[in-house]
């Protein structure tokens, strides 16, 4: 994808390669901050910071005890994935997390492998873009996240075009009809503006392109923060249609905590209308 998909990016939309800088002092606000909040579980805040900082272990115990207490926003991703982003990956193929490739299996069925350019909301360490190019996708990537400690993970694996620190429910800084793939590996979790969201995407996808994200099946069954109704307005309006929907599956099947073992998502799939051969209803 060339530079001319985000010709006016600001600073805070920049790629992740001219943002990142000063990473050991923002992982260590990052640490400071989660101190604060995990004060009343763990006690000392200063003890807690040096024990993150100091014992890969530790982060991952306090990122798996914060996964149910840590804000669903976008600061609250910023925080957990600030701590988390070093050992994400181990973590979550340890507790069986299939997500990253159960979207792309999706997207795959559906056509996804003569798509050019996608974009991958919420890319974090860039486990769905591994998903992706394992699965058969070719295109460009570009990865948008708001944390940087994980943009920098993912900007190691070499599988990004761009990567840009962002949220995912404000403006996206893209020209109109840029993506012909679209994806959203667990981020839905953090967006607080479902309407925003699902809009920017349409904008930014062309006409025939392809829209697959997972999401916690009981957000989308009791329209938490308004997420299915958001997805069937565009429907109504014509600028989407939804291709296909999978069944709750089991979310972290390995995970050490009970709650997060018994959650389940689906992954579902929109197709941009504007090509009337491309926006039927279809199942892989």
């Amino acid at each position: 994808l060339s530079s001319s998909a985000w010709p006016n990016a600001s600073h805070e939309h920049r790629p992740a390669h001219v943002q990142f800088g000063h990473t050991r002092h923002q992982a260590s606000s990052a640490f400071e901050m989660l101190s604060r909040r995990l004060t009343p579980k763990v006690g000392s805040r200063a003890g807690m910071a040096r024990t993150l900082q100091a014992l890969p272990h530790a982060r991952r115990q306090a990122a798996s005890a914060m996964m149910s207490r840590i804000s669903m926003t976008a600061e609250g991703a910023r925080h957990l994935y600030g701590l988390w982003a070093e050992s994400y990956d181990r973590d979550l193929t340890t507790w069986g997390y299939r997500s990253p490739a159960r979207v792309a299996e999706v997207a795959v069925s559906l056509g996804a492998c003569g798509a050019r350019a996608a974009l991958d909301l919420g890319c974090g360490t860039g486990l769905s873009g591994e998903a992706l190019l394992a699965a058969g996708v070719q295109a460009s990537l570009t990865g948008i996240d708001v944390s940087r400690g994980a943009l920098d993970v993912a900007a190691g694996k070499g599988l990004y075009a761009a990567l840009l620190e962002t949220r995912m429910d404000g403006p996206l800084p893209f020209d109109s009809h840029a993506f012909d793939l679209a994806v959203a590996v667990g981020s839905l979790g953090y967006v607080e503006d479902f309407g925003a969201l699902f809009a920017e995407v349409c904008r930014v996808t062309a006409p025939g392109a392809l829209c697959v994200w997972s999401v916690s099946a009981s957000t989308w069954a009791n329209d938490e923060r308004g997420c299915r109704s958001a997805a069937l307005a565009l429907q109504a309006e014509g600028l989407w249609r939804k291709n296909f929907e999978s069944p709750a599956e089991v979310y972290l099947p390995s995970h050490p905590d009970d709650l997060e073992r018994e959650k389940t998502i689906k992954v579902l799939a929109f197709r941009r209308c504007g090509l009337p051969s491309r926006c039927s209803t279809s199942s892989p």
